[in-house]
Parts: C-alpha cells; sequence; structure tokens
C-alpha cells in the first residue's frame, strides 16, 4: 500500500489505482480494508467525491470486521466528504447507516450543524455509552471534543475550534492540524495558520505503519493546497499562491464536487493572474 500511495501523491493516479486493486483483490482481509480506503483517496484526487464516500464507508465495514477501533477514520473521511460540501442532511443520511460504536459522534457532529442541540446531545450521551467499554471512559471524553470540534468547524464557528483545540486529544490534534491551521487563519492569526499548514503536506506523505495509511487523507492534502494558497496570497508571495491554487484545482478540473473552496480558488486566480 505504501508504493500505491506514493504514486497517488506523485499524480500517478492510474499506477496508484492499479496497485491498491490489486492488493483489494489478492490481499488478506486487513489489506483489503486498507485498499478500500486508499482507492478513496484516490478518488478524490480525481475529483469524485461522491465514489469517495461509498469507498471509504466500505473500508470502515471492513476495517470493523477486524478490530472496531480501526473503522473511526475511514468512517471520519465519508462524512467529511459531505460536511466540506455543506451537505448536512448526507453526512446525517450516512450516519445513520454506519453501525461502529463512534456513529453517535457523527449524528451528533450533523445534527449540531442542522441545529438541532437537543438530538445532538442525545447523540452525544449515546456516544458515551457505546465507547466507553471500548475506549475507556477518558478517551471516549475526548472523543466528544474532538466531535464537537469538528461540528465547529463545518458550521464556521472558528473562535469556538480555536478556544476549545487545546482540549482536543492530543494524537487527534496531530492527525488533524489541518483542522486548526484553517481556524487560525479565518480568526486572522495568519502566523499560527502558516505553521500549522506548513505540517499538512508533511503528515499527509508519511506513512509508517498500517494505521498511519488508514488516517491519510487525500482531501485534507488538497484542502491543505487551498488554504497555504490563502497565506501566499496574503503575505504577497503571488507566484506561490497561484502556483498553490492551480494545484488545489487540478484535482477537480472535470469534477462535479460542490466544495466553496473551488470557486473561492478560480476566483482568486482571476485576481492574481
Amino acid at each position: 500500500m505504501k508504493i500505491a500511495l506514493a504514486y497517488l501523491y506523485e499524480g500517478k493516479y492510474t499506477l496508484a489505482e492499479t496497485g491498491a486493486q490489486e492488493a483489494l483483490e489478492r490481499g488478506n482481509q486487513d489489506q483489503q480494508a486498507l485498499a478500500t480506503g486508499v482507492l478513496g483517496d484516490i478518488e478524490v484526487a480525481r475529483g469524485r467525491l461522491d465514489r469517495a464516500a461509498a469507498r471509504y464507508e466500505e473500508a470502515a465495514r471492513l476495517s470493523a470486521k477486524l478490530d472496531t477501533r480501526r473503522c473511526f477514520a475511514t468512517e471520519r473521511k465519508a462524512m467529511e466528504i459531505y460536511l466540506e460540501q455543506e451537505q448536512p442532511e448526507q453526512a446525517l443520511a450516512l450516519a445513520r447507516r454506519l453501525r461502529s460504536p463512534w456513529a453517535p459522534g457523527f449524528r451528533g457532529i450533523a445534527y449540531l450543524i442542522l441545529k438541532d442541540d437537543a438530538a445532538a446531545e442525545r447523540e452525544f450521551a449515546s456516544l458515551r455509552i457505546s465507547l466507553t467499554p471500548v475506549v475507556g471512559d477518558y478517551a471516549a471524553s475526548k472523543f466528544i471534543t474532538l466531535d464537537r470540534v469538528l461540528a465547529a468547524q463545518y458550521a464556521g464557528r472558528w473562535q469556538q475550534v480555536v478556544a476549545e483545540w487545546p482540549h482536543v486529544d492530543v494524537f487527534s490534534r496531530a492527525e488533524l492540524v489541518l483542522l486548526i491551521g484553517r481556524a487560525s487563519l479565518e480568526v486572522g492569526n495568519w502566523e499560527d495558520a502558516e505553521r500549522y499548514l506548513r505540517v499538512v503536506p508533511i503528515l499527509q506523505r508519511t506513512w509508517d505503519n498500517q494505521l498511519s495509511i488508514a488516517n491519510r487523507d487525500f482531501l485534507a492534502y488538497a484542502l491543505g493546497e487551498f488554504y497555504q494558497a490563502k497565506v501566499f496570497e496574503h503575505t504577497g508571495k503571488k507566484a506561490d499562491a497561484v502556483n498553490a491554487y492551480q494545484e488545489f484545482l487540478s484535482h477537480f478540473e472535470n469534477s462535479n464536487a460542490r466544495l466553496p473552496q473551488i470557486a473561492e480558488a478560480r476566483a482568486a486566480l482571476k485576481r492574481l493572474l
């Protein structure tokens, strides 16, 4: 899978897909779960977000057969596809299909974005009940905190993200550094934004083991390019900004994705070119 990922980040999507497909067809159950997730990343790189969501959902199902604790990352990536496109109803529909201990938290995120706080709180209470036997009460509390921060991000409550970020589990903070980078940018803390966003491509192109492979997120990588472009533009690095915006848009040339960042990047290039 490492070779397939290397091809993916080099832009050699056909080779990446061939490698992942071989693992899917010939590998053991563990390799099949990883390969399905990588195929989801390849669909993101090609701008086919609807297909990516289906791949991630399937990868989560396969992972859960091995160890229910392993499906969180791919379930989150499937949710992200809809939430980034401002489709919380579709995210909720997905979360209702999920059967993992983390599913109530994903439903809670969707309900918070839809401003149904009472339903969200019921889901977070259910999340604590379902997660505590799996990861313990302390970790369950940390997952609830993370879900609230994720909901705040997708609802555009950036000050809340910044305020609550230090209370998120340390491992999650390391894996989701794009989140705090975006929030820092949105509240005008450009220095912190640049510092965090520099880490995004390094993180996404690092895969030491199977857990890190499952956690890699090509949409986060692409969005990192977009937000780095905004930082470059703000700091007067026009050429770097143009390159980063163009690199981000290269994934969505023939895409029906509804990411608001696509229109923003196109408008930015009109200003800069």
